[in-house]
């Protein structure tokens, strides 16, 4: 019955994560920029771009997440990552620092509403536990090696 118990919790976290971490950004730009309005052929403005960027960060998010719990290094895996991570990030924020020069206040708007969503979404994502468990604690984030090294620091 614990373990039953314990999916549910799960489940209910999982979804409530999604929804603060992608539906809910997604669905207020979609509504302030009324991206989803027919205008007779499919038009992707730059705000309809931002809230692609939203999903599919979410998406590459939970796939790391569950192949972190199944998977080990290895050199594509590094490569991938680091693209992702680093260039793809940079190259959106410099597309989005073109299309926002004249839209301030809107990309303001959006902004504000993505950081409060993500800062709900955070305490109720289960996943790093789940990861954790499914590795045997053999994963780590960047911020468990910091304390790592200063901790091995501290004792030398």
């Amino acid at each position: 019955m614990e373990e039953k118990d314990a999916k549910k919790i799960f489940l209910t976290r999982a979804i409530a994560w999604s929804i603060l971490a992608c539906g809910a950004p997604v669905a207020f730009i979609g509504w302030r920029y009324d991206l989803f309005r027919k205008v007779g052929t499919l038009q992707l403005s730059g705000w309809g771009m931002i809230a692609l960027i939203i999903a599919f960060a979410f998406v590459r998010v939970l796939v790391g997440y569950i192949r972190a719990g199944f998977v080990g290094w290895s050199m594509t895996k590094q490569i991938v990552e680091g693209i992702i991570k680093v260039l793809l990030p940079l190259g959106v924020l410099y597309a989005l620092c073109i299309g926002i020069r004249a839209n301030l206040d809107y990309f303001i708007q959006a902004l504000g509403c993505v950081i409060l969503c993500e800062a709900a979404a955070i305490p109720v994502n289960p996943f790093p536990e789940w990861v954790w468990k499914k590795s045997n604690g053999r994963f780590e984030s960047m911020i468990d090696m910091i304390a790592s090294r200063a901790n091995n620091k501290e004792g030398k």
